[in-house]
């Protein structure tokens, strides 16, 4: 229970002895009256919920002088001034009383045979009284909070608790932003539109980390921080005047349902730990037995249909993680299972790996279309640029640890070979998994000193293009395609080709020196990526 400027009013002292001039500051919150007499008070002492009382006898000597010290109180946003009259000031000017009124203060007026000291004594008896009963209220809710966290109620019971205790309305609200509960017993009609905008401005401005209480006029959201991490948050909208005590409320209720969360974390952290754990031994270690594969995917309800493939999600900014680590994986497993039938997803450092069981694709063009499904469905709820790399797929489960290679080896030559694309599939690249086998070999060694190395040092020497321009003739057909390419001339094109051959000793234009020089342009292309 709040003690307000209208309820100090209502006490017989002030009834007989007391006019209010204002039309404004009626419902102001009061939690201390002090008294201003002394020439040297401080206003910066005083702030919001003080009610002074004062005969301005250290400053009456103009009217002036008098509203200076009027507006310093009411900007320190104090809820009352009571000014005796009779003694210093014979009446309250109307400009000291519309400076009240332009910063909503509540402006009383004392008759001069009521004394301070009893004034003082009246309202705070009535103040303490009052916060006793708020302080009996909150142990009541805490009582009650305790008594549904071992009961193990549900969220929507906390929001009731919290109703049944303020005027308001409530919500709850994931980590995602949907609403998970609500509650009112707001008896004024509210913005709905206006709450739903602050929710999302909310999520979109504050970090997932971030402790902050927002406030917008009557709106209020908190965050509830779990293990460092926003699981939820309460919006809350109150016309209550005590604000304060609503914010009180507001926590208890935040720490039942923080303990709520709290539960739910552990528990599906325990469940992703497994996963976690069967997928890693499937994953990366040399198990070769198919029926053990098989039960421990059927502990995760894996359905396994024909095929197996695997798909990589590689994010090129982790800080644009929007979502934690649990809301990612389970969104990532909804969005595979819808395209493809059995899914299941974790995290592995900065990449998310979905493991996909499915039947029988026609071909390659409709695994291709699926792919970029789910890939449009994960930009529509995931912020942040990534890649997605996709294995073949196979019959075998004793097979799935080289779908793993296959799809980092996606991602990695699909990067450098198509930039822009952002979906690899190893399919397209299957010639240089191949190649990259031989990395490091002497074979590869003479393809690096017999071509690549020659090529490029006579580049560097003489500043020329020779690499670029066979770079391009290799993926182009047509030599005038290839000149328009490079803006040369045709015959400038077969300068170039003709000073490879003299160096390196292989004839582009030769079908079996050309898929040399290929090979070579591969070679180099997969060791750059495997350095990476």
């Amino acid at each position: 229970m709040s003690t307000s400027v209208k309820s100090i009013l209502e006490l017989p002292i002030m009834q007989e002895n007391s006019r209010l001039l204002t039309n404004t500051g009626e419902n102001n919150d009061v939690q201390f009256v002090t008294v201003m007499e002394s020439p040297d008070f401080r206003l910066a002492s005083l702030g919001e919920h003080i009610f002074v009382l004062t005969t301005l006898s250290a400053h009456h000597s103009s009217l002036e002088e008098i509203n200076s010290i009027v507006r310093g109180l009411c900007e320190v946003k104090i809820a009352a001034i009571g000014i005796k009259i009779g003694r210093y000031i014979k009446c309250i000017d109307e400009s000291t009383i519309q400076i009240a009124n332009d910063h909503n203060v509540a402006l009383i007026e004392l008759d001069n045979n009521v004394y301070f000291r009893e004034i003082l004594r009246e309202t705070l008896s009535v103040i303490t009284g009052n916060q006793r009963l708020n302080l009996i209220r909150i142990n009541d809710v805490n009582k009650a909070l305790i008594d549904s966290i071992l009961q193990n109620r549900t969220i929507q019971d906390f929001l009731n608790l919290l109703c049944a205790q303020i005027d308001c309305y409530c919500c709850c609200n994931d980590q995602s932003g949907k609403k998970i509960a609500e509650a009112s017993s707001l008896r004024l009609d509210y913005d709905t539109k206006k709450v739903d905008n602050a929710i999302k401005h909310y999520f979109e401005n504050f970090s997932e980390k971030d402790k902050s209480i927002y406030q917008e006029e009557n709106i209020i959201i908190s965050p509830c921080i779990v293990q460092e991490k926003r699981l939820a948050t309460i919006c809350i909208v109150t016309f209550e005047v005590q604000i304060d005590l609503v914010y009180l409320f507001t926590q208890s209720i935040i720490n039942g349902i923080s303990i709520k969360f709290l539960e739910k974390n552990l528990q599906v952290q325990a469940e992703r730990e497994l996963e976690f754990s069967i997928l890693n031994d499937i994953l990366f270690s040399k198990n070769s037995n198919a029926e053990v594969i098989a039960d421990r995917l059927d502990l995760l309800n894996f359905t396994l249909y024909e095929n197996k493939l695997m798909v990589i999600l590689s994010r090129l900014d982790s800080k644009n993680d929007k979502f934690g680590f649990y809301s990612t994986v389970d969104n990532l497993k909804k969005i595979f299972t819808a395209q493809f039938g059995s899914a299941i997803a974790f995290k592995r450092k900065n990449e998310h790996v979905i493991l996909v069981s499915h039947e029988t694709i026609s071909n390659a063009n409709s695994l291709k279309d699926r792919l970029y499904l789910c890939k449009s469905a994960i930009s529509r709820t995931e912020r942040g640029k990534f890649d997605l790399g996709c294995s073949t797929s196979v019959t075998e489960l004793t097979k799935i640890p080289e779908c793993y290679d296959q799809a980092k080896k996606a991602i990695k030559f699909g990067r450098q070979i198509d930039t822009d694309e952002h979906l690899y599939l190893y399919d397209d690249y299957f010639e240089l998994g191949l190649i990259s086998c031989g990395i490091g070999s002497s074979d590869a060694n003479m393809f690096f000193q017999r071509i690549v190395n020659p090529i490029q040092e006579y580049d560097k020497k003489f500043n020329s293009e020779l690499w670029s321009t066979l770079e391009i003739s290799l993926i182009q057909d047509r030599l005038e395609l290839i000149a328009s390419t490079l803006h040369i001339h045709i015959s400038t094109l077969r300068y170039r080709l003709q000073k490879i051959e003299t160096i390196t000793g292989y004839n582009y234009f030769k079908t079996n020196d050309r898929l040399t020089l290929y090979l070579a342009y591969l070679l180099y292309k997969v060791s750059n990526v495997s350095k990476q």
